[in-house]
């Protein structure tokens, strides 16, 4: 199968592709007309090669993982072709970016595909929500071909916005409210971030949120800028050291800052997923200058959405990402707490708890050893601030729960 990548109406790439086992595969790389438009990560800055692997990684990666929510029980009932194959259905369009895969002997044009500007089937989508018994006569061109994450999820159209709708998980399909509460709490401390709502279809919670990109721009996850570079060091302890490098060689301002916020918030709130897919930085797609961080978003996994309810006590840090494993030592990561208002920091966990009392979806008893669990932390946070010396030292044996360092 011959096609061009595609950035917007801009040939990149002219790639012989084939399908098997459920993978893509990048055959041969023929010619790459317009290096500088090739996505971030598929080829080294310093060298003239081109890596077609590279570009079979980015490839398969936009595909819908295999670890999303009863994947694989829904390929198997409904007879879907295996998503990567999906993703050549939809041409690899997807609305966190620009790029495509335009057939070779096709004329079509961005302007008469891109999901940004055209409608698109939610057939699809209705398929990974489980909504939809029969697949015959449906319609898989829609952005849920290229939807990453583990979550069920299914992109939709209201009022000319393209929303992403996503459910929760087992035990206590918590992730959905953890949006809204993570978007109440940073839009409370003034944090950069994308604003979710709830709504409930056939007696599930989902979260609501609208892309944060536009017809002008690429969004480039931290992956790119790590896991794809032949430079990133092995060593833990550097690898906020190489980001910020890398972001400060490229001219892209407020990272710094940036990174404080989302490694505090993380903290607070107790995310333990934020990694390299779940942050990253905007691009202008035509002039490819970098605009800066993109908001923050995808919290759902936090504020212990897994723990069993007896288990959710203060005092334990917990594990984290993406820079340490542990909280604590992230933490410490942290340059400058001067833009967190106290008074707000200690209103958080009643905040939090208010709001999901408000909502009703969890426990009442869930719900205050949340509160008690926030309050901890933010004491922690509080201590650290006011010693910031003490988050530089390690602490010779674990903590007792409900014990401040």
């Amino acid at each position: 199968m011959h096609f061009e990548l595609m950035h917007k109406n801009r040939p990149t790439a002219s790639l012989e592709l084939a399908a098997e086992n459920g993978k893509i595969y990048v055959e041969k790389l023929a010619s790459v007309y317009e290096r500088e438009h090739m996505p971030v990560g598929t080829v080294h800055p310093d060298s003239p090669s081109y890596n077609r692997r590279k570009v079979e990684a980015w490839l398969n990666e936009r595909a819908i993982p295999k670890e999303r929510s009863g994947l694989q029980r829904i390929i198997d009932s409904y007879g879907l072709p295996h998503p990567n194959l999906l993703l050549l259905d939809s041409l690899g369009i997807s609305l966190s970016d620009q790029y495509w895969l335009k057939p070779a002997d096709s004329n079509v044009t961005w302007g008469e595909v891109n999901f940004f500007e055209n409608r698109f089937s939610e057939d699809l989508g209705e398929i990974l929500l489980g909504n939809c018994g029969d697949i015959r006569d449906k319609v898989f061109r829609s952005p849920d071909a290229t939807s990453s994450g583990n979550l069920p999820k299914k992109w939709q159209i209201s009022n000319n916005r393209r929303i992403l709708m996503k459910g929760g998980k087992r035990p206590y399909f918590q992730e959905p409210e953890n949006e809204t509460v993570a978007s109440h709490v940073m839009e409370f401390i003034g944090v950069s971030h994308v604003e979710y709502d709830l709504t409930a279809v056939r007696g599930k919670t989902y979260s609501l949120c609208e892309t944060f990109v536009n017809r002008d721009t690429d969004f480039v996850s931290a992956h790119y800028v790590e896991d794809m570079s032949a430079d990133i060091p092995s060593d833990e302890s550097k690898r906020l050291d190489f980001f910020l490098v890398w972001c400060e060689k490229r001219g892209i301002t407020g990272v710094r800052p940036f990174l404080d916020r989302m490694i505090t918030v993380d903290f607070m709130l107790c995310n333990t997923d934020r990694h390299l897919n779940n942050f990253g930085m905007l691009m202008d797609a035509e002039t490819l200058e970098w605009i800066g961080p993109a908001p923050l978003f995808d919290t759902g996994n936090s504020l212990w959405n897994e723990i069993p309810t007896e288990h959710v006590r203060p005092g334990e840090t917990g594990e984290c990402k993406p820079f340490r494993n542990d909280f604590h030592d992230q933490l410490a990561l942290v340059s400058d707490f001067s833009w967190l208002d106290p008074l707000k920091l200690k209103a958080l966990p009643d905040e939090i708890a208010g709001l999901f009392r408000t909502h009703g979806i969890l426990d009442p008893g869930r719900i205050e050893r949340i509160r008690d669990c926030l309050s901890w932390r933010v004491g922690f946070l509080e201590y650290a601030i006011a010693d910031p010396a003490f988050l530089r030292r390690k602490p010779r044996h674990r903590r007792r729960p409900g014990s401040l360092p």
